[in-house]
């Protein structure tokens, strides 16, 4: 029996199956593993975390998980990216670092975020306009996973 998509199809001559629907951030977000940091959590503990795991970045969260900002070693999160600079000169003068500052003194709370549902595309024109590395996928603001600009490319290679 013929679908109602199959005669849709064939009235308008097209010969092939509708493309298939596009990824959505739910279906590609890394949620399993996902590395976030607490707000009072001493700097150097996420410095040495981001190291150990090859990573720039993640979000900060409260203990049900809701986004309160992120911390990143990006030019878009002004606050670490000043404190690699202070990190930097201490170093040129000899100085220590101060490792006892905390994630919440670091963090960015202008974070942009989507919504589990945005596809494949969408996520790419996010990625492009606000020109950041990382996406909290996030539904009211509790964090679900979050993608990066290589979690995209991935997901782009499955479909051709």
């Amino acid at each position: 029996m013929e679908s109602l998509g199959d005669s849709m199809r064939a009235a308008m001559g097209i010969s092939s199956p509708p493309p298939a629907p596009l990824p959505t951030a739910k279906d590609i977000m890394v949620s399993k593993g996902l590395i976030t940091f607490r707000p009072q959590q001493r700097i150097s503990e996420a410095i040495k975390i981001m190291v150990q795991r090859e990573i720039s970045g993640a979000p900060v969260v409260d203990e049900q998980m809701n986004l309160l900002g992120v911390l990143s070693e990006s030019r878009s999160s002004p606050r670490l990216f000043d404190c690699l600079r202070v990190i930097a000169a201490g170093a040129y003068d000899g100085e220590p670092v101060d490792g006892n500052r905390t994630v919440e003194e670091l963090m960015s709370t202008n974070v942009t975020t989507i919504g589990p549902s945005l596809n494949l595309y969408g996520i790419a024109h996010t990625f492009i306009t606000r020109g950041v590395r990382r996406l909290p996928v996030v539904e009211g603001r509790k964090v679900l996973g979050q993608l990066s600009r290589l979690d995209v490319l991935k997901a782009v290679q499955s479909l051709i």
